[in-house]
C-alpha cells in the first residue's frame, strides 16, 4: 500500500464513528421465567425494532437465581461484573434484597416486577425500583378484609418460612393483633412439596375456618389448596400475591375451597394493554399480569434514558423519581423510595372458585 493510501485510510478511520456497544439488559430469574420472560424480550425487540435507545441497541443476558438466597448472590455479581444499563429482577424478595445492593455498586438500575418485601426500597438505595406494591400495604388489605368478614373465625396463618413469606404473615399477624383478633395457629410448611397432610392435621386439629397461607412458589399455594379441597374441611383460604397465577397450577380443575387473594389492579382489563395483548396473541404468548407490569417497568425505564440522553444510572434514576410515564397499565410514576405510587400499586382482593376469577369490592363481595 503506497503512502498516500495509507494517509488516506488512516484519516478515513479517524473520521468514521467509533462501532457502539449493545447496551445490555440484564434478566434474573429462575429458571421457569415464562411469561416475564417473553414479555423482556418482546419489549426489548420492540425498542430495537424503533431504531433502539440513544443509537444504540439492547441486548438480553439472562440469568437463572432459582429464586434460591445462595444462588441470587452468585448471579448479582456476575451481572454486576457486566455493568448493566438495566436489571430485570428478581423473582423472590430473597433474592432482590441480596443482589439490589450489589447492582447499586456496579451503576446499574434494578426494576423489581414481582418482590414485594418493603426493606427492598427502604434502603435508600436510589437506582431501585418497584414495579408492584409493599407488603406492609398488601397486610394492610389482608387485615382489613379479615377483621370485617371473619373477625369472629378460627384464623389459622401459615407460611414456607421464606423472607417474602413470614414477613407477609408476620404483617397480617400484628394487623390482626392490633384489631384484637386472635389467630389459633401459626406454622410454617416445606416449600415445593406435592402434598401437605401435616398442615392439613394441623389446621383439622385447630378447627381453624379460614387459612392464611404465604408461599414464594405459587405452586404450594395450589397444592395446599387442592390438598383442602380433598381433606372435606370446611375452611376458606386466604393468600397473597404469589398466588396470582391461578390456573396455572391447578390443571383446570375447578377448586370448591374458596382462595381470596390479594393482587395489584388487572392490567388486562386496562385499554393502554391492548396493543401489547393483541401483539402478544398473534405471535401465540400468553402473557400474566407480572409479565404486563415488566413491560411497563421497562417502557418506563426506556422513556427515563431518552429524556436524560444518557444511559447513566443516577442521572437515569432521577428522571424515574421526578417523572410521570405512560405505558402499558396507563400513567405510573414513582415515589421518592422507588415505590409504585398508588393507583397502580393498590391491593386489591380476587376470590378463585369453581373455577371462576371475581375481583372484590372493597367489602369483599364480588363485582
Amino acid at each position: 500500500m503506497g503512502a498516500g493510501l495509507r494517509a488516506a485510510v488512516f484519516l478515513a478511520c479517524l473520521a468514521a464513528p467509533p462501532a457502539l456497544a449493545d447496551i445490555l439488559v440484564a434478566f434474573a430469574w429462575d429458571l421457569n421465567g415464562g411469561p416475564v420472560s417473553q414479555t423482556v424480550s418482546l419489549a426489548v425487540e420492540q425498542i430495537n425494532n424503533a431504531g433502539g435507545l440513544l443509537g444504540q441497541k439492547l441486548k438480553i443476558v439472562n440469568f437463572d437465581d432459582g429464586c434460591q438466597e445462595q444462588q441470587a448472590t452468585m448471579v448479582a455479581q456476575r451481572i454486576a461484573d457486566l455493568h448493566p444499563a438495566l436489571v430485570l429482577g428478581h423473582g423472590c424478595s430473597a433474592s432482590t434484597m441480596i443482589a439490589a445492593p450489589v447492582y447499586h455498586a456496579a451503576g446499574s438500575i434494578l426494576i423489581t416486577p414481582s418482590s414485594t418485601n418493603p426493606k427492598i426500597t427502604d434502603r435508600g438505595l436510589e437506582s431501585v425500583f418497584r414495579m408492584t406494591g409493599r407488603d406492609d400495604r398488601q397486610a394492610a388489605a389482608a387485615t382489613d378484609l379479615i377483621a370485617r368478614r371473619w373477625a369472629l373465625s378460627r384464623i389459622a396463618m401459615v407460611d414456607d418460612g421464606s423472607l417474602y413469606a413470614r414477613g407477609l404473615t408476620d404483617l397480617v399477624r400484628s394487623g390482626l393483633a392490633n384489631r384484637h383478633i386472635m389467630t389459633v395457629l401459626s406454622g410454617a410448611f416445606p416449600p415445593r412439596a406435592a402434598h401437605y397432610p401435616e398442615l392439613i392435621a394441623s389446621l383439622k386439629e385447630a378447627r381453624a375456618d379460614i387459612v392464611y397461607v404465604a408461599a414464594a412458589w405459587n405452586q404450594d399455594i395450589g397444592n395446599i389448596l387442592s390438598d383442602l379441597q380433598g381433606s372435606g374441611l370446611p375452611i376458606t383460604m386466604l393468600s397473597g400475591d404469589s398466588a396470582n397465577q391461578i390456573g396455572a397450577w391447578n390443571n383446570g380443575t375447578p377448586m370448591s375451597i374458596p382462595l381470596y387473594y390479594t393482587f395489584l389492579p388487572d392490567p388486562q382489563s386496562n385499554p393502554a394493554a391492548g396493543p401489547l395483548l393483541s401483539l402478544a396473541k398473534a405471535r401465540g404468548l400468553l402473557l400474566n399480569r407480572v409479565a404486563i407490569y415488566t413491560y411497563a417497568g421497562i417502557e418506563a425505564w426506556a422513556e427515563a434514558v431518552r429524556r436524560a440522553g444518557t444511559f447513566e444510572a443516577a442521572t437515569v434514576s432521577r428522571v424515574l423519581h421526578r417523572d410521570k410515564f405512560s405505558t402499558v397499565i396507563g400513567e405510573i410514576d414513582f415515589d421518592v423510595k422507588g415505590d409504585l405510587k398508588p393507583p397502580a400499586s393498590n391491593w386489591i382482593w380476587y376470590r378463585w372458585l369453581n373455577g371462576k376469577l371475581d375481583r372484590l369490592d372493597e367489602d369483599g363481595s364480588p363485582k
